[in-house]
């Protein structure tokens, strides 16, 4: 555990006698992401793997957006390094479709992650946010595209379970040796919690953020979409999803706080709940099958004639196994969220 964090959250333990899960989790991810040099060094996504998965989404994009020749706002919600960006923007610039695109915005809290993107993407004309406030002041009228990968897994959750008839989160305490421990405290908001035996897990936060996402599609006039890429369930599993990852190998996330990439499976079917009251369109499919519509295999053709060398297109095919096999990164989940 980071001794940093650590001693701020021993501070908070003192003071309100626990710290709840979703507070922990959102203390070590401000830290991690802002100084660490995470991409790459803990984990991989999927835009690092291969410029095809951008390339991909940019393919999406152009087709979801047939017809509209301009004030197209395109928006990622937490960009990592900025290459997914960066590969959709290429892609849009084939055809000159990127001159469809008034407003190019991305939402980032971190401010090293900030300046890895402005560095990657040097030449584009694009606006950095830093929060929700930020995006919904965002007033400008136009065809929205919102992307978010990897991006609600990092998000806090709330761990609550029903025990004797008493709602009870997990939250962090210490004993007399300043050990830090979980423990089961009473609930400070009323959950709707069933009686199944189990751990339910629920992102307030996440909760906040599709809500903003369809409030501002439901807002503008000319509608939009969403695309929510990442690894998460419909039913919940009844247990503990958290998950620590350190130079590519799972650590105890207790022990990670700080110091590594702490995330949970995202919860679609409330994402999914949250979209259909506002009477959007949501559509949830696998990885592989969006990326094989959008047509991550003709771009790999095309890629692999530009190339011409066979060392090349072997490592292209590997690139596509690895985005598109079911047992890995193709089980990942995608919501696709239309208003009109």
């Amino acid at each position: 555990m980071n001794k940093e964090v650590k001693e701020y959250i021993k501070r908070i333990i003192k003071l309100d006698g626990y710290v709840p899960i979703d507070i922990a989790m959102r203390l070590s991810n401000d830290y991690y992401y802002n100084h660490q040099n995470t991409i790459g060094r803990d984990f991989i996504t999927a835009p690092e793997i291969s410029s095809l998965f951008g390339a991909s989404i940019g393919s999406w994009i152009k087709k979801i957006c047939n017809g509209i020749l301009d004030n197209i706002i395109l928006i990622e919600l937490g960009a990592g390094s900025g290459v997914m960006m960066r590969d959709i923007l290429q892609n849009l610039s084939h055809g000159n479709f990127i001159k469809s695109v008034s407003n190019i915005l991305i939402c980032e809290s971190s401010s090293s992650l900030q300046s890895m993107q402005k560095k990657i993407l040097r030449g584009y004309d694009i606006q950095w946010i830093k929060n929700q406030e930020e995006l919904l002041s965002f007033s400008a009228s136009g065809y929205y595209v919102i992307i978010a990968n990897e991006f609600f897994d990092a998000l806090p959750i709330k761990q609550v379970a029903r025990k004797n008839n008493q709602c009870l989160e997990i939250a962090l305490n210490m004993n007399s040796n300043e050990e830090i421990f979980s423990c089961f405290v009473p609930a400070n908001i009323a959950f709707q919690v069933n009686n199944t035996e189990g751990i339910m897990e629920i992102s307030l936060e996440s909760l906040r953020w599709i809500n903003t996402i369809c409030s501002i599609l439901n807002s503008k006039n000319m509608g939009g979409h969403a695309l929510i890429i990442d690894y998460g369930y419909t039913q919940s599993p009844l247990n503990s999803t958290l998950q620590a990852m350190r130079l590519h190998k799972a650590v105890n996330w207790l022990d990670g706080i700080g110091d590594s990439d702490i995330t949970a499976l995202v919860n679609f079917k409330s994402l999914m709940d949250v979209a259909e009251h506002y009477n959007m369109k949501a559509t949830l499919t696998s990885q592989k099958d969006f990326l094989i519509e959008s047509g991550i295999m003709e771009l790999s053709t095309e890629l692999k004639n530009f190339c011409n060398k066979d060392k090349i297109s072997s490592n292209i095919d590997w690139q596509v196994n690895k985005l598109t096999d079911i047992s890995g990164m193709g089980n990942f989940k995608v919501l696709k969220i239309s208003a009109h």
